[in-house]
């Protein structure tokens, strides 16, 4: 009887220790990325794309490219990339969200590699940062009625105004609607109703046309800026913020500075929508090293 209970125990226990080896081993339900661990500039676009939709749909988040819900994916990805995928696949999915929120062709981008589009973006860029860096004159400010700005924002940060044209990704656009209604009026160079593919209208919806166009031609130059605590520090109220990933050299992003309140800045936007928002709730600090921000300087 003694050897039987000794042999139930025995098998009981190499049982147990089966089963906690086979718990051990089983795969961990984390998405694998199939980028790499090593980041290259020889990456596709459509090799990036192909990782995130994989991640959309491990994760059940039933988001269609091309849709709204993905251009705030996007918009998620540009800020603070998910934190369960590798450092290098957030800086593929910041580099990707880049392109996808400053460009409108994207679609037919996709077998480029992020050296080409940082290559072809290079020249603008050099441009702006040499204009930032080194301003070869003082123009006048026109000062603007930031209250009028500041009402407009608020009334249509959630919805549309239809008197303007919408666009898919409207940042830009809602950021020149903010200044026209804080007493801008068009101008040959800054007009959304100038027609397609006019510089004037891509001054007004495009956030690298917009900085251009406000900083080097009208003269609101403001500071760069390499950190949240930097912008916290240097933007006020009424200024818009400019954004740049430093891998793609893509200018992707306008936001309008609502308020500032105890030295932290507050931001309403379009694409994704929102009101008077906290900036360092919206934005990771952790992936802000690929990321510049040029305020244009209106306070």
């Amino acid at each position: 009887m003694k050897k039987r209970i000794v042999s139930i125990i025995a098998c009981l226990v190499i049982m147990m220790g089966t089963v906690l080896t086979a718990f051990a081993s089983e795969p961990t339900d984390a998405f694998d990325s199939s980028l790499g661990d090593e980041f290259s500039y020889e990456m596709t676009l459509g090799d990036i794309q192909t990782d995130i939709l994989n991640y959309i749909a491990f994760n059940n988040l039933g988001i269609e490219y091309g849709s709204e819900e993905f251009s705030v994916l996007m918009n998620d990805f540009a800020f603070a990339p998910p934190a369960e995928v590798s450092e290098t696949a957030q800086m593929y999915y910041s580099a990707y969200a880049s392109v996808y929120l400053g460009e409108e062709s994207i679609d037919a981008m996709h077998n480029k590699t992020i050296a080409e589009i940082r290559k072809a973006n290079q020249s603008v860029a050099t441009k702006i940062q040499q204009a930032y860096s080194e301003p070869s004159e003082t123009k006048p400010y026109v000062a603007y009625n930031l209250k009028a700005a500041q009402d407009y924002a608020y009334a249509y940060a959630l919805v549309d105004n239809f008197n303007y044209p919408v666009f898919r990704l409207d940042c830009t656009n809602f950021a020149s609607q903010i200044l026209h209604a804080g007493g801008f009026g068009t101008t040959s160079k800054w007009n959304v109703w100038a027609g397609a593919d006019t510089e004037a209208s891509f001054n007004w919806i495009n956030a690298s046309g917009f900085l251009q166009y406000w900083s080097l031609t009208r003269g609101y130059l403001g500071p760069v800026c390499t950190s949240l605590s930097q912008v916290n520090s240097k933007a006020y109220a009424g200024d818009f913020l400019v954004w740049f990933n430093t891998t793609t050299y893509e200018f992707y992003h306008t936001q309008f500075v609502q308020s500032k309140v105890n030295g932290e800045v507050y931001c309403t936007q379009h694409t994704s929508y929102y009101f008077n928002q906290k900036l360092n709730d919206r934005v990771s600090a952790s992936a802000f090293p690929d990321k510049h921000v040029y305020i244009v300087k209106f306070n």
